[in-house]
């Protein structure tokens, strides 16, 4: 009930938002002009449009990564050609006789549904809301992923009904607004007059959104004004968080540990220490790293100690980015009697190889015991799901603290002094922490299984966009949205990684401080290591020639403050891309 409230009014002062600003001018001007009924068509439209696009569209297309870019030119076609109906009084006389007579057969007593009519105001709007989706707050989000995910249920389905009707409620007051202005302004201009700037206004809408400055304008506003990026965001936040959590969730959270909860859920992440039975048994783990001859660690090695599992891989950036912390606590307890087991479960094939990770532990300064799970039996055995993951488990062998991801570092080191039975001063709180970044591009991964928001096709097939497993040309497009990649000359699109052939660049348009990516080269009888050269295009930005010493994460940029730029990575034939991260 309260994520259906909150979403009502995030639908109410969605047109505030710095995302919709640069379109408010043509809503208001397509309102001034034809009948009552261009209100109607228009405002129902957007909604129509806005949440196609959210859920179905968000279901169908977001593994190709076309709906950032293929909406927003459909949206562009729509907005040019109603300007040039209103623009131009023939072509304009000419689709309305032509629409009236086709609505006339259908339904006689219909009223025309032209350019100044519902159908008018119905098409403006459909192009309009077409844009408008990636406006959707936290709440929005939250239905989007259940699209994608073919997980939309009765709850999102209200909550975007609620936020539609909220949204249409403004809509209407600002159309019917417009509508008001719209006659006044006919008195003084004339009907014609109004109907060219009307024009003119929706041609230059169009040129916004197909030069990308309505992404630039928004930011700007959201950037150096007080008016926040989505008005209600920390509303919409705090009510999926309370979502489905009554009051003592966090009690029957810890209690709920059946094999069926566990299956489906995992271990419940909570702040405090808890009884979260038995831990699991580790299994399948080896080769090890940074023990007594290289031999596991056995019960009798653990027992009477306070153990802290660590998944983690060593080209994950998030992962990279706790060692520092595990560092600090392994130094200042493991006398006390803390042992820390880094759990190393491959996100990527090369990760998998022994001599990579002991060559990543050597470089990044790992000095805990490290053990590979190349079959992900403990990975499956904790339920776990995320790189990384912390498990915290006690003397006696009861998990009593889980934390998945970054961050909580001062936290779980308080529950590491809990069960030792020890007090000091947080080792950890003069760990330089990476800064966070609002809006970050996300992390995207190269290859056909995992790949999102690709935006190129085949260069002698532009209807395909990728061809898997075997080599093509690929020929990207003359300009990216923000967070989409592609593929430019000859690659082969394997399923976890893109291998370059001849000619073969890799473009990425993000928003970040630091851009990395995960690479290395394929041809084991190279004689000497390939360069790759990567043109950083955003601000203060630089080429960089990078030696493939061996397969792991690469620095492409490292700044002080986010920035909006695109990469350009010149990369010979036989290296594999496996993945972008930012930070």
């Amino acid at each position: 009930m309260l994520v259906t409230l909150v979403a009502f009014l995030a639908g109410i002062v969605s047109v505030l938002t710095p995302c919709v600003l640069p379109l408010l001018p043509a809503l208001l001007a397509v309102s001034g002009t034809g009948e009552r009924r261009r209100v109607t068509g228009l405002v129902l439209g957007i909604i129509v449009s806005f949440s196609v696009g959210l859920v179905a569209l968000t279901a169908l297309l977001s593994a190709a990564g076309t709906v950032g870019t293929g909406l927003r030119w459909v949206a562009v076609g729509l907005l040019t050609a109603i300007g040039v109906l209103f623009l131009v009084p023939a072509a304009k006389d000419r689709v309305e006789a032509t629409t009236s007579r086709v609505i006339s057969r259908i339904r006689p007593r219909a009223a025309d549904a032209t350019a100044t009519g519902f159908g008018g105001g119905l098409l403006t709007g459909l192009a309009l809301g077409v844009v408008w989706t990636p406006c959707a707050g936290p709440v929005l989000a939250a239905v989007a992923v259940a699209a994608a995910q073919d997980d939309l249920g009765p709850r999102s389905l209200i909550s975007l009904s609620a936020f539609a009707l909220g949204m249409a409620i403004a809509l209407t007051i600002l159309a019917l607004g417009g509508r008001r202005a719209g006659f006044w302004l006919r008195t003084r201009l004339g009907g014609r007059r109004l109907d060219v700037a009307t024009g003119v206004v929706l041609i230059t809408t169009a040129g916004l959104i197909a030069s990308g400055l309505d992404v630039t304008l928004n930011r700007w506003v959201a950037q150096n004004t007080t008016l926040g990026t989505t008005i209600t965001a920390d509303l919409e936040a705090a009510a999926l968080s309370g979502a489905d959590r009554p009051a003592d969730a966090m009690e029957r959270a810890a209690t709920d540990l059946s094999p069926a909860a566990l299956e489906a859920d995992g271990y419940p992440e909570l702040d405090d220490l808890a009884d979260l039975g038995p831990a699991p048994m580790a299994s399948g783990l080896g080769p090890w790293f940074n023990t007594a001859d290289s031999q596991p660690l056995t019960a009798e090695d653990l027992d009477g100690k306070v153990v802290l599992i660590d998944f983690w891989t060593y080209s994950c950036i998030n992962c990279l980015r706790t060692l520092p912390h595990l560092s600090a606590w392994h130094e200042s307890y493991s006398d006390d009697g803390l042992v820390i087991v880094g759990v190393h479960a491959p996100e990527f094939a090369f990760e998998s190889v022994p001599g990579n990770v002991e060559q990543a532990i050597d470089d990044l300064g790992v000095t805990w015991p490290v053990a590979l799970d190349n079959s992900y039996e403990t990975w499956d055995a904790f339920h776990n799901r995320y790189w990384p993951a912390k498990y915290l488990i006690d003397r006696d062998g009861t998990l009593r603290y889980v934390h998945y991801g970054e961050g909580a570092y001062s936290r779980t080191e308080r529950h590491v002094q809990t069960l030792l039975g020890t007090s000091a001063t947080i080792s950890s709180d003069g760990v330089v922490e990476a800064a966070r970044t609002d809006g970050q591009t996300p992390e995207t991964y190269l290859g056909y299984e995992r790949g999102r928001r690709f935006g190129g096709t085949l260069a002698d097939d532009p209807a395909t966009v990728v061809r898997p497993d075997e080599p093509a040309v690929y020929g990207g497009p003359e300009g990216l949205d923000r967070d989409i990649w592609t593929l430019v000359g000859e690659w082969t699109v394997q399923g976890e990684r893109s291998v370059a052939g001849r000619d073969a660049e890799l473009w990425v348009h993000y928003y970040a401080r630091d851009v990395f990516v995960v690479m290395g080269d394929t041809d084991e009888d190279r004689a000497s290591a390939p360069s790759v050269v990567s043109d950083d295009r955003g601000p203060g930005g630089r080429q960089i020639r990078h030696m493939l010493d061996t397969q792991r994460l690469y620095i492409l940029r490292d700044s002080d403050e986010p920035v909006d730029g695109l990469v350009r990575v010149q990369v010979p034939p036989g290296v594999a891309v496996y993945a972008f991260t930012f930070g």
